[in-house]
């Protein structure tokens, strides 16, 4: 009976530890207005942090980075699906075993789904360009286009939520317009904008201006509010 006992408590000690070291809230949010997201999709292994136990919340993401943090959210690949490399600089063979970039599958494989995109080089080749930084107009198209492959419908704003609301709409690229525009009509504030200098239009309703901020590379913190509204919705769907 001791002995049993004895075993019972070391597999509840390791447990216990390895239940710590994985959920081990990240250090540097504790004031962050995005807590509460950024803690809830670590718990879902959906985002992760720094060896230091860091999330680094202001920080900037790359592209690659982006599309692990969509694929996390797509459904597993059917077992017999193969791979394929869809950009000149986004291999998914070719490498010493285990020594793939992290993002080398999701990057090719939301390609094949339509999700992402890359650009194309001077020779006519295609390029991912995964370790450039992602700006919010280029996270807004990609994001919407996920949600088309994902087959689901987010609730529209009563008043459209139309670009032009936003006072910089204009600095919007032509290729993001419709993704941005998409993401601005909807209700449930999935992507939204920045209070501009706690200004306001003048208007006799008071109604505050924003901006988007389209070129501005998106945060760590802003994305894990994204995939956050994104889990839930899709999570508590009937779909």
């Amino acid at each position: 009976m001791k002995k049993l006992l004895s075993i019972l408590l070391a597999f509840a000690c390791v447990v216990g530890i390895a239940s710590a070291e994985i959920w081990a809230e990240f250090s540097d949010i504790d004031n962050h207005w995005a807590k509460e997201h950024i803690s809830k999709m670590q718990q879902e292994s959906i985002i992760s942090g720094y060896p230091d136990n860091s999330f680094q919340p202001e920080n900037t993401i790359t592209r690659g980075e982006f599309a692990t943090i969509l694929f996390r959210l797509c459904d597993e690949p059917a077992a017999d699906y193969e791979y394929k490399t869809m950009f000149d600089d986004a291999f998914v063979g070719g490498y010493p075993r285990g020594d793939a970039p992290f993002w080398a599958l999701p990057v090719n494989y939301l390609a094949d789904m339509g999700i992402v995109n890359g650009y194309e080089d001077e020779d006519g080749g295609k390029l991912f360009r995964p370790n450039n930084e992602i700006t919010r107009e280029e996270a807004a198209t990609i994001i919407d286009r996920f949600l088309q492959y994902k087959k689901y419908s987010y609730p529209y704003a009563a008043n459209g939520g139309l670009v032009m609301a936003f006072v910089d709409h204009s600095q919007v690229s032509d290729w993001a317009y419709y993704g941005v525009f998409n993401l601005a009509r909807r209700s449930n504030g999935i992507m939204s904008g920045y209070l501009k200098d706690g200004d306001y239009t003048g208007d006799s309703d008071g109604q505050q201006r924003y901006e988007f901020k389209p070129q501005n590379n998106i945060t760590r913190a802003e994305v894990a509010k994204i995939v956050s509204v994104i889990f839930d919705e899709l999570n508590t769907s009937d779909k």
